[in-house]
C-alpha cells in the first residue's frame, strides 16, 4: 500500500521523497481503484439490551463491533484475519456468544436488503 512504498522509499533514500513523487505515487493508488475488503458477520439482536450485552462481550474479546440497522439492533462484527495458531475468528465469535447465552441462528435469507 501507500504507506509500505513511501516508507521504503524513504529509508532508501535517507530522506523525504519530493513532493512530487509523493503526489505521482498518491494518484497512482487511487487511479488503481482497489476496493479492501474484510469478513464480517451480522448479528440481528431482538433489542437493545441484547445489543448492547453482546457488544460488550465481543470488544472484551478484542473484536470491532460496529452498531447498525434499523431501530440499531444489528451488529456488524468484523472479523480479524486468522493466524498459524490462532482460534478461528468464528470459533471466537460463538464462543463469546454461548457465554453470554445466546445461541446463533444462521438467517436464510437470499438477499441484503
Amino acid at each position: 500500500d501507500l504507506e509500505q512504498i513511501t516508507t521504503y522509499l524513504t529509508r532508501q533514500g535517507n530522506g523525504q521523497l519530493p513532493e512530487r513523487v509523493r503526489e505521482t505515487l498518491h494518484d497512482w493508488t487511487v487511479g488503481y481503484r482497489r476496493v479492501r475488503m474484510r469478513r464480517a458477520v451480522v448479528l440481528a439482536t431482538d433489542s437493545e439490551v441484547a445489543r448492547d450485552e453482546l457488544r460488550a462481550g465481543l470488544e472484551d474479546a478484542g473484536l470491532d463491533v460496529l452498531t447498525t440497522g434499523e431501530g440499531g439492533h444489528d451488529l456488524i462484527v468484523i472479523l480479524p484475519e486468522s493466524g498459524e495458531g490462532a482460534e478461528a475468528p468464528e470459533d471466537l465469535l460463538l464462543k463469546v456468544l454461548r457465554a453470554r447465552g445466546y445461541a446463533g441462528q444462521w438467517d436464510v435469507r437470499t438477499s441484503i436488503p
